[in-house]
């Protein structure tokens, strides 16, 4: 039995982070059987490319598959996949760091998929730098609650008490973990998405199949939160509120709605940007 797990973490600019996860992977899967397949999206920055090259050929189970053009997160993590060897694949984003007790608790993923065949994915939980819950899950991913639940984040809503329970509805793709023959069923993350929204609807995928998504509590991993997108907020802000734009409409594909909704989300963009900008403005004078 092929019991390996492959690390694939999708980049772009990820510097300095990358380094510090792939250290992070390094120093606390020492007891665990596992690749990494890094896709490089054709970073723009020379030097960083270069390092990438130095630390790849420093480690014999690190595959770097260097991109000529940024493909996006979905074709990136595609690619990883379709070069991995293991049976079971764990999708990273480059912001993430491993804790002394990652390599037991990949085990405990591993054998909860390879014991229960209902399980279509599992995530752990993240937590951001100030220890707070990072929430990347949801138990409904109706218009609404994903749209006006992005602003309410930033008012009152307190993470840290945040209710948790292990089935979910959608899991984020920052930290997924999940069997290849699955990923295989489903195609994989769906290429229409260039980056966010594939998550989502990876979700939806597998629980068209019957199969259930998981939240071990038990493990946490920290994710220190986009950094290759903050340093293009509006963009990435854009991208955010047209995936989820993007996911009804595949499913509904009614261009009345398709004309709405796209209307309606820059008002919604410029509104996330300008309460991000007020936030991070506050937290500076108070400090």
């Amino acid at each position: 039995m092929n019991n390996k797990i492959s690390i694939i973490i999708v980049s772009y600019n990820s510097f300095p982070e990358i380094f510090e996860c792939l250290d992070s992977i390094y120093n606390n899967l020492k007891n665990l059987e596992f690749e990494i397949i890094l896709v490089d999206n054709n970073s723009s920055n020379v030097e960083y490319r270069s390092d990438l090259n130095i630390y790849s050929n420093n480690n014999t189970n690190l595959h770097l598959i260097s991109l000529t053009s940024n493909v996006g997160f979905s074709r990136g993590c595609n690619i990883g996949a379709a070069n991995a060897r293991g049976s079971h694949l764990f999708f990273v984003n480059p912001d993430i760091e491993f804790g002394n007790n990652s390599s037991l608790m990949i085990k405990k993923m591993y054998d909860i998929c390879y014991k229960d065949l209902t399980i279509g994915a599992i995530s752990p939980l993240l937590k951001k730098l100030d220890g707070k819950i990072d929430i990347n899950f949801r138990y409904s991913i109706n218009p609404i609650n994903l749209i006006f639940g992005r602003i309410k984040k930033y008012f009152g809503r307190k993470n840290e008490n945040y209710f948790i329970s292990n089935n979910v509805t959608s899991i984020a793709g920052a930290a997924l973990f999940i069997p290849i023959k699955y990923f295989n069923l489903i195609s994989g993350f769906d290429t229409r998405y260039f980056m966010y929204g594939d998550d989502i609807q990876l979700s939806y995928d597998l629980k068209s199949y019957g199969l259930n998504l998981y939240i071990l509590n038990e493990f946490t991993l920290l994710h220190k939160l986009g950094t290759s997108s903050v340093k293009r907020p509006i963009l990435t802000l854009f991208a955010l509120y047209s995936s989820i734009v993007k996911f009804y409409l595949f499913q509904i594909k009614n261009w009345i709605i398709n004309i709405i909704i796209k209307i309606f989300i820059s008002p919604l963009v410029l509104t996330e940007y300008l309460i991000r900008l007020f936030f991070s403005k506050s937290k500076k004078i108070s400090n």
